[in-house]
């Protein structure tokens, strides 16, 4: 096992969706007290926070990664990400990368979707972005799995979601892509690589060699009924297994 993988083992990429009060159902949710909780825990610990900057540098070996690191990530766009998530990574003073579906940014209601789940909208993520905290990523322009796209269908809703992105906050300092429901393959990842994403983002346990080599980091979900050093081992675990592949 090289020293790339190596440094991407110890550095676990936690993932986060909603935000919003505990209640019976918490999957791909937490709160934001335990939000909170997790980041003082690894700070406490001794975890320095990382951007995917930070780490796709290390990758290119402009860097290494600091011996404990973490990265913190969100998906979709809510806007609990902005009223909640973003004021405790200010906080303590934490990176955030947040991956977006650009045709839901802005959005509060959803006619097909009854419990649709309000987003952020440009004016907060560029908030958010000139902190230098954040970074704004594509999620893909429609929330769908990637891998059961057209070729034609996967590379045009890519570059639609990219030139939003860049039209209404700039370009970035790298590609970052993150798949939605962690659905790819071998051809989605040539087709990003081609469109200049150098980070792609997938679950950990679906990792390899191969695919480190097209820029896939693993991230591993922060459960919320998980205390935070628990997942910091699973994430170790399961990224091990994945590079032995």
């Amino acid at each position: 096992m090289n020293n790339i993988s190596n440094q991407l083992i110890n550095c676990p990429v936690f993932v986060y969706h909603h935000i919003k009060p505990e209640d019976e159902y918490m999957m791909f949710s937490t709160t934001a007290k335990k939000l909170d909780r997790d980041i003082q825990t690894l700070l406490m610990k001794g975890y320095k926070s990382v951007s995917l900057k930070t780490i796709f540098e290390s990758i290119q070996g402009k860097n290494e990664l600091p011996e404990k690191s973490f990265c913190i990530t969100f998906d979709d766009g809510y806007e609990c990400n902005y009223h909640l998530g973003y004021p405790i990574l200010k906080k303590y003073n934490v990176y955030g990368d947040i991956f977006i579906s650009t045709d839901s940014v802005g959005a509060k209601t959803h006619p097909s979707i009854p419990d649709f789940i309000p987003h952020f909208s440009w004016e907060q993520a560029l908030v958010m972005q000139n902190s230098g905290l954040i970074k704004i990523h594509s999620h893909g322009h429609c929330h769908e799995p990637n891998n059961e796209m057209p070729s034609d269908l996967f590379d045009e809703n890519v570059r639609t979601s990219l030139a939003l992105i860049q039209n209404h906050l700039g370009s970035t300092d790298i590609k970052a892509y993150a798949y939605p429901y962690s659905e790819f393959n071998a051809q989605t990842n040539e087709k990003l690589n081609d469109l200049g994403f150098g980070l792609l983002m997938i679950a950990c346990w679906k990792n390899s060699k191969e695919f480190l080599k097209q820029g896939c980091i693993g991230r591993i979900e922060a459960d919320f009924d998980i205390d935070i050093m628990d997942m910091v081992e699973a994430f170790k675990c399961l990224s091990k297994k994945s590079f032995e592949k």
